[in-house]
């Protein structure tokens, strides 16, 4: 199943919890997600769903790979033609539900950046 985590339409703060748990849901409940988006690798790390990151433009995916380069249903590929066997290595090995705690002191330095630009 394709899947954006950006809304068509403007959110009110009100609706924002409840999108955002929709989302969380979806990650939550893949076996695999294959993504090239930041977004994509943060909610299936936290929700401990497999995960192939493709390499993109702007390297941000890179920076967070280095946090979870032990992760073992986590992996970061060049191209699609690593698929096949990326595949292989990452399925079979979700373990726990949700693992928020274990990344929420790294997230935060992403926090800030999002909230108040480079410093």
């Amino acid at each position: 199943e394709w899947l954006d985590t950006q809304f068509k339409k403007n959110i009110s703060i009100s609706k924002r919890e409840t999108c955002l748990d929709y989302i969380m849901k979806k990650f939550s409940d893949s076996e695999l997600v294959i993504t090239d988006r930041l977004h994509g690798v943060i909610f299936s790390v936290i929700n401990n769903t497999p995960c192939i990151a493709l390499r993109n433009y702007n390297y941000k995916i890179d920076g967070v790979a280095e946090w979870l380069s032990e992760e073992k249903n986590f992996l970061l590929i060049d191209s699609v033609v690593d698929l096949d066997d990326a595949v292989k290595k990452v399925t079979d090995k979700k373990n726990s539900k949700y693992q928020l705690e274990k990344y929420r002191e790294k997230f935060e330095g992403v926090k800030r950046l999002i909230q108040y630009g480079y410093e």
